[in-house]
């Protein structure tokens, strides 16, 4: 069993497998996906946004109980995330990201209309905010790494590319393949630094 001390030190250890970041690169490497698609054919598509999400949580959360759990013990981590409230602010900040992206997906033929660039820029940024509280609040610098990323793509994307698509494709995929691919690398890591508790 390992020891956890504080509350920060709990939180912390609760976010060291890397899980997290691995579930939000995923996330929006899936919407990069999607905004790549032909635009007709993702009105017939507009089920996915849901979806997916819903199948993230549910195998992040069987590799948490099959992988991590045996390694660190549940007994003494936090029963939820990093910051107090966190699990409500992100599910508000996805249902109504949701709901607006299908109104305008439904309304816009699948088009990229700027309204739902802005929404986009500002969920982003959101949840960019929110990644800068679990920074603070679990001491893992990696988070800061994850919200810098993320503002700049925002910043940049807008600068850098003419048409809205191209636009909203880098906007997320960018910081959802450096998430993915440094959660991944944290993942192996924690694997290899707790051993399978006996």
């Amino acid at each position: 069993m390992v020891n956890v001390d504080s509350p920060r030190q709990g939180r912390r250890m609760l976010n060291e497998d890397g899980l997290v970041d691995v579930a939000l690169g995923i996330g929006l490497l899936s919407g990069a996906l999607y905004e790549g698609l032909d635009p007709a054919s993702r009105v017939g598509l507009s089920v996915l946004p849901a979806l997916v999400p819903m199948l993230i949580v549910l195998v992040m959360g069987a590799m948490r109980r099959g992988l991590v759990h045996p390694r660190i013990g549940k007994e003494r981590l936090p029963a939820i995330g990093a910051v107090p409230g966190l699990s409500v602010i992100l599910t508000v900040l996805f249902f109504t990201g949701l709901m607006a992206f299908l109104v305008f997906e439904r309304s816009g033929r699948g088009a990229t209309p700027e309204g739902l660039m802005w929404l986009l820029r500002g969920l982003l940024l959101a949840a960019a905010s929110v990644l800068v509280a679990v920074g603070l609040r679990t001491g893992l610098a990696r988070f800061y790494v994850h919200a810098g990323v993320i503002a700049l793509s925002v910043l940049g994307a807008g600068l850098l590319f003419g048409t809205a698509r191209a636009a909203a494709i880098v906007m997320v995929g960018l910081p959802g393949a450096v998430l993915f691919i440094t959660g991944i690398v944290v993942f192996v890591r924690f694997l290899r630094r707790y051993p399978l508790l006996t």
